[in-house]
């Protein structure tokens, strides 16, 4: 046996759905309004779906305006220390910025000195390889003070010189990037950001027609430009359908 008082009425969201079951079964029998009569009828029922739609956002309402304020009031809770530990973050992570960026200034300069140096090895090292290849010639034409051994030598070792003055090279060039490590997150490092510039306007939208971003943005700015000085923008105009 049910005891009196443990019913709970129905709630807007039963109401919304026999709301939405008479709307649907009027618009299966009446698939065109065809007549004033009908159009009377669809306009209570219109009228009864609006209102139950309203009563249906207020109980929603009722429902979570307190958790939505309590919500409110956590996120004040939190908001100050949030912000002031953000903003010392910040400054911090400033600082080591300005770091990496002195440190990789002092590395690319290294790298281009070490770059330099492979550059007059290379030079020098060509230089002997063609002091070398005279004396052999020389040697095969009959020229008897010419030390074939001492200029091979000679060109090897500066070979190696280049060799090495190349791979320290290469070395200074792959370390210009700095990462700093340690802590428990991966390492730090500057990041390029690209920002790009309308140099002309009207050569990218040649270039690329005129996309549904661009129509949204530019419709956008027409309904602004109207706002602010009553009128639409030449280009632009205004078509109007009733519904």
């Amino acid at each position: 046996m049910t005891e009196i008082g443990h019913n709970s009425p129905p709630g807007q969201i039963e109401f919304s759905r026999e709301t939405v079951e008479a709307l649907s079964a009027w618009m299966k029998d009446h698939p065109v309004i065809s007549s004033e009569d009908e159009a009377r009828e669809a306009k209570l029922l219109v009228d009864r779906g609006a209102a139950c739609s309203k009563d249906l956002a207020g109980e929603r309402q009722s429902r979570t305006g307190p958790l939505l304020k309590q919500v409110e009031e956590i996120r004040d809770e939190y908001r100050t220390p949030q912000s002031i530990l953000d903003r010392v973050v910040t400054e911090l992570s400033a600082r080591l910025n300005a770091f990496i960026i002195r440190e990789e200034e002092k590395r690319k300069a290294a790298a281009e000195e070490a770059k330099r140096i492979a550059e007059e090895a290379e030079r020098l090292a060509r230089e002997a390889e063609e002091a070398e290849q005279r004396a052999k010639e020389e040697a095969q034409q009959g020229t008897c003070d010419v030390d074939i051994a001492v200029a091979t030598q000679q060109a090897d070792e500066a070979f190696s010189r280049f060799k090495e003055a190349s791979r320290e090279a290469a070395r200074s060039e792959r370390d210009s990037t700095v990462r700093v490590g340690g802590g428990f997150r991966r390492a730090t490092s500057l990041r390029t950001k690209e920002e790009l510039i309308i140099d002309d306007i009207h050569e990218a939208i040649r270039a690329m027609g005129v996309t549904d971003t661009i129509r949204d943005a530019v419709l956008s700015e027409a309904r602004a430009f109207r706002k602010a000085l009553g009128d639409l923008p030449p280009g632009v105009s205004s078509h109007k359908t009733r519904g």
